[in-house]
């Protein structure tokens, strides 16, 4: 580029268009950082990176962080860093729960899974539905380029004060399978989504205000998992 930095005649378009490619050099570096902090197997959307820079700048360093094979587009402006499995040889598929909400938060809606839709997330349903559905504060709408599809409702949210995913999808599956119809195979499967006694802490606080027969079966699967 012909324009220095120090080049006071320059003009504004002139040195954006001369600079631009450090500026995305250097968001993209931080957007690289930012998603390795968190790990394999997280999905973003465009508007996660927003603090970044530019929404134009954002949209081009996920671009070409996508064309050096770091990440994967799913659908139009959301991605994720793909997990690999070195026993199979291959790269797997995206968490379908975190595409919905990946999607929820480039709209600004608040979304909530349905019952079904948890209990095939926690594996205590091996039936794989043709729809993962999700209330949504937002438009109604069908994703159906992935598998399963992604189905968001238009409809009134009910328990929106969980702050922890895990919280919403076990008080889901709680709901699904009724007071008393939690099996131990339920039970087991619940536990197991949960990876810490932290994890555990944290979610016994966040679910204080469900119905108390939700709260207490939790609290139970909680005590029956402890060693």
């Amino acid at each position: 580029c012909k324009f220095s930095p120090f080049d006071k005649k320059r003009l504004p378009l002139q040195t954006e268009i001369c600079y631009f490619p450090f500026v995305m050099a250097s968001v993209s570096d931080m957007i690289l950082k930012r998603i390795r902090s968190i790990g394999y197997g997280d999905v973003y959307a465009n508007s996660d990176f927003h603090d970044l820079g530019r929404p134009e700048t954002v949209r081009w360093s996920l671009f070409s962080l996508k064309g050096k094979g770091v990440l994967r587009e799913i659908l139009p402006g959301i991605y994720d860093y793909p997990r690999h499995s070195a026993l199979l040889g291959e790269t797997l598929a995206p968490d379908v729960d975190k595409v919905a909400r990946a999607i929820a938060r480039r709209h600004g809606w608040h979304i909530q899974m349905t019952g079904n839709a948890a209990l095939y997330a926690l594996g205590i349903s091996t039936q794989v539905p043709g729809r993962m559905v999700y209330l949504s504060s937002g438009a109604s709408r069908v994703y159906d380029t992935i598998t399963p599809a992604i189905e968001f409702r238009k409809a009134r949210i009910k328990d929106s004060g969980f702050t922890f995913r895990k919280s919403e999808i076990i008080v889901q599956a709680v709901r699904a399978l009724g007071n008393g119809g939690i099996t131990a195979f339920a039970a087991g499967r619940i536990a197991a989504f949960v990876s810490t006694e932290r994890e555990w802490q944290r979610i016994l606080k966040d679910t204080r205000s469900a119905p108390d027969w939700i709260t207490n079966a939790i609290i139970t699967i909680h005590r029956q998992s402890q060693p």
